[in-house]
């Protein structure tokens, strides 16, 4: 039996996996608000130098030109966050967005050891027609002391026809890459992807402002541990259809969660 419930919206996956000293493949936790990814542990140091790098999957939502992204964005608009399945292999979100009767559930499953997956589903009883932005947000917080690699910073592309984006740490560090289908017969188109610092620097681009691209050696001086962060963002544009009629559509990240890839789909 499948226990469902009013869960807290925090917790953990099992990455069966993992080892700390045998494999450090990575712990799988929750990131507020919508969040799940790595946390991978630092082999034989301690202190300030704990982790190689965090990287997380979360999700924002555009509907009607209300931007959803940080924390903050969710309580300003009274939006109740829950999670009603969590297991050892899945852990989903239930978010309710009262002033659009919609709801978004973002369910988490590790397909593999360096594969993380995420089925999004949106639902309204809304009386219109409405515009959903639909942001896959990723957030990346690198400790260049620890790889014991040549690092210098971190570089991303993109292919929009395909449907992939790619972040790497450049010249010798790992690769992430995102890419996403919808889950029916519907077109998928992808639009641009931005870049920025934190998830508040992500909010302000969704609302339309110019932010300053992160330099390719971003770092937070207010860190002692010197760590880069770095966090990228694409748009999926959907319309949803008839009152009532639920939307799905599926993100998978491979090679690791990366550097966010995100598109466009019109659903009717």
């Amino acid at each position: 039996m499948i226990p469902s419930d009013d869960f807290t919206p925090h917790g953990y996956l099992d990455n069966p996996y993992h080892s700390w000293k045998l494999n450090p493949s990575g712990v799988l936790r929750s990131l507020p608000p919508l969040g799940m990814g790595w946390h991978v542990p630092n082999l034989g140091s301690y202190v300030l130098n704990q982790f190689q790098y965090t990287a997380h999957l979360t999700i924002g939502l555009n509907i009607n030109d209300l931007v959803l992204i940080t924390p903050e964005d969710f309580r300003r608009h009274k939006c109740t966050i829950n999670s009603q399945l969590h297991t050892k292999t899945r852990f989903e979100y239930t978010c309710h967005v009262p002033q659009y009767e919609l709801t978004l559930t973002a369910r988490y499953f590790l397909v593999n050891e360096h594969e993380l997956g995420c089925v999004l589903t949106l639902s309204t009883t809304f009386p219109a027609p409405m515009p959903i932005t639909c942001y896959l947000i990723h957030l990346h917080t690198h400790n260049p002391h620890t790889s014991r690699l040549w690092e210098h910073g971190l570089y991303a592309l993109q292919d929009r026809e395909q449907g992939y984006g790619m972040l790497g740490l450049a010249s010798e560090g790992d690769v992430f890459v995102h890419g996403a289908r919808v889950m029916s017969d519907s077109m998928l188109a992808w639009e641009e992807m931005g870049f920025a610092v934190t998830l508040d620097d992500i909010s302000a681009w969704a609302h339309g402002v110019r932010i300053p691209r992160p330099e390719i050696t971003q770092r937070q001086p207010a860190r002692r541990t010197g760590a880069r962060r770095f966090t990228g963002s694409g748009a999926a544009a959907l319309a949803t259809g008839d009152r009532g009629d639920p939307r799905s559509r599926k993100q998978t990240s491979r090679g690791r969660s990366g550097i966010l890839a995100a598109g466009s789909a019109a659903f009717w």
